[in-house]
């Protein structure tokens, strides 16, 4: 079990498509940081240096400096971000059982290893992968955020921050910053994993290569649209609560029970390998 997963989480991270979409991603950030948070460092250097009028001085007192500035609670950037990141995940390896079916791979190394242990490594390369080309980008806007602005922790009566007491974790931003952000990676990593399984889901009725690499975009898309308009919800979009300031604690409920389905879909993938015909 370990060898084949070690081989699939190979094939999953060691191919072009992988850092194709790790680029993607953290040029979508490099857009909201050089939008936003570099015109914000720039604006509190000059103040402190005296050479610029206080206008971020107050932000500056208060430390909205990282928390803030990066794509993580700024919305600036945040939408596109989101909103391309299903087909991201599923570009590297979300196609690989289609492949392995129509080349005959999956034929040749089910000869070697039972057949639910060679589902069980793809369906965890599939989310492993998934979840880090969902957050790489992610942390590496933080730590280029980290290098040019103050490291300052917020102060919730200053209202400058998107966080607010409905948020979910709300409280723990203000009180241990840095583990609300590290939950905000958790959990996106984990949703975006889950939903990159999708594409090994629908490996069990196409065939089409663009179709199972579109399939979690457009599932993602048509709840996000069926949350937003259908529904009136728009807080009970995917779309939206990845984006965690807007992860609002009444919601939780419905966001779980989101999640709660994704997971078992994904887990009876594994089932299903004993009657899935090769």
């Amino acid at each position: 079990m370990k060898a084949i997963t070690r081989m699939e989480l190979s094939r999953a991270i060691k191919n072009k498509y992988f850092y194709f979409a790790i680029t993607i991603g953290i040029g979508i950030t490099l857009w909201h940081y050089f939008r936003y948070s570099c015109i914000l460092a720039e604006s509190i250097y000059k103040v402190y240096k005296g050479t610029m009028a206080a206008t971020y001085l107050e932000k500056v007192t208060y430390g909205v400096p990282v928390v803030e500035a990066w794509i993580g609670t700024r919305s600036i950037g945040y939408n596109i971000y989101f909103f391309i990141m299903p087909l991201l995940c599923a570009i590297p390896y979300g196609i690989s059982l289609c492949i392995d079916k129509k080349s005959g791979y999956i034929n040749n190394i089910t000869t070697r290893v039972d057949k639910k242990k060679y589902y069980k490594a793809k369906l965890s390369a599939v989310f492993l992968s998934g979840g880090a080309v969902a957050v790489i980008p992610l942390i590496f806007n933080l730590l280029l955020c980290m290098c040019t602005l103050p490291i300052m922790f917020p102060l919730a009566s200053s209202m400058l921050f998107p966080v607010s007491t409905v948020s979910v974790f709300g409280d723990l931003f203000y009180s241990h910053t840095f583990l609300y952000i590290l939950i905000y990676l958790l959990f996106d990593f984990i949703f975006f994993g889950l939903l990159n399984c999708l594409c090994i889901v629908m490996t069990y009725f196409e065939d089409n290569r663009f179709a199972v690499v579109l399939s979690p975009f457009i599932i993602y898309f048509a709840v996000h649209v069926f949350c937003s308009w259908g529904l009136g919800k728009g807080d009970y979009s995917p779309m939206v609560y990845t984006f965690f300031p807007k992860f609002h604690t009444q919601n939780a409920g419905i966001i779980l029970a989101q999640l709660l389905i994704l997971l078992v879909l994904a887990l009876l993938t594994i089932r299903g390998s004993k009657h899935d015909t090769i």
